[in-house]
């Protein structure tokens, strides 16, 4: 897995880019409350793995020193002028190199890359939890509100177990008053007043029957959205424990990278070796063979001057010349 590959999975299980709707929810609701939730865990500790051991900061253009430490190029540039004679020590094992070899150092790209992992991580890990302390803040207001609400529906269940007991007895007054009608006229008189009275009692028992239902109608939306919230933090719960397994995956992906490295450069070496080795039996046979070229030429040269004299003495033989005779 690469880690591109990685960090777009880290942003598929953080939810970023899907709708609401295409989250699921999890299966046991087994998280925490959300007092009890840490986030500690989020953040792993691997700010060592990119910290440049001169500066004590994160690595910016990270090199490989030829004893495979490696280190930032502004430190080492600033270490190369305490040093003399040409050389520079490591500041770890001590191991001398040559300072016009600092332009020459390779790159240490998995350092590199670790860095912007980890930035990129920080940064959704940071997103992730100011997203639960405005949840956090959401849940709280509603179970204040929760609260509130329980607390107005006690006086007027109160109110209204007094308006019905009021309506009891004005019930039986008015049975009363309706024997006393039989035995006086003046009853009559008595009975609209308690007619008027039981209908402003029961006109106030509608009013605190529809408040009761108003209350427990704003109470049971209170629930809804408490149990839609509490299913929202159980979801980022574990996200949150996938994230912690990704970003361990990553760390034991980049400690195998670097063994591989550290072994692909080792096998570097002996090929190179090997092939000074070849290199210089070349030179060899090539210097063996320009001396056989010259050898041959001069042996060209020698028959070349032989012909040519033994034709003179023909063609002076034939013409009677005599030939000059050398001193």
């Amino acid at each position: 897995m690469t880690v591109l590959q990685m960090a777009a999975k880290i942003w598929a299980y953080l939810g970023f880019g899907r709708t609401s709707s295409s989250i699921k929810a999890p299966v046991t609701p087994s998280a925490p409350p959300m007092e009890e939730l840490d986030h500690s865990g989020c953040e792993l500790d691997i700010s060592r793995l990119t910290e440049c051991p001169i500066c004590m900061n994160q690595m910016t253009d990270p090199k490989f020193l030829p004893c495979h430490h490696t280190f930032c190029l502004q430190c080492i540039q600033r270490l190369c002028p305490t040093q003399s004679r040409g050389l520079v020590s490591c500041p770890l094992c001590r191991s001398q190199f040559n300072v016009r070899a600092i332009d020459r150092l390779p790159t240490n790209v998995y350092v590199a890359e670790l860095t912007r992992v980890c930035e990129s991580v920080s940064g959704i890990v940071q997103t992730a939890k100011e997203e639960l302390a405005v949840v956090k803040n959401e849940l709280k207001v509603i179970k204040d509100g929760q609260q509130k609400a329980a607390d107005e529906k006690l006086p007027q269940d109160f109110e209204l177990k007094e308006t019905k007991t009021r309506l009891n007895k004005l019930t039986e007054f008015s049975t009363r008053v309706k024997r006393l009608k039989k035995r006086s006229s003046s009853s009559e008189q008595l009975m609209e007043v308690m007619k008027t009275h039981c209908e402003i009692a029961e006109s106030k028992a509608k009013s605190c029957q529809e408040a009761k239902v108003e209350a427990e109608a704003s109470l049971a939306t209170a629930i809804e959205r408490c149990c839609s919230l509490n299913e929202q933090l159980e979801l980022r719960y574990t996200l949150e424990n996938s994230l912690q397994v990704e970003l361990r995956k990553s760390k034991e992906e980049v400690e195998r990278l670097k063994i591989l490295c550290a072994t692909e450069f080792e096998k570097s070496k002996h090929v190179k070796s090997a092939l000074n080795g070849h290199i210089s039996d070349l030179n060899g046979h090539l210097v063996a063979k320009q001396r056989l070229i010259i050898l041959l030429m001069l042996a060209v040269v020698i028959f070349y001057v032989a012909f040519v004299a033994n034709c003179r003495v023909k063609y002076c033989s034939q013409t009677d010349i005599h030939l000059p005779e050398c001193s």
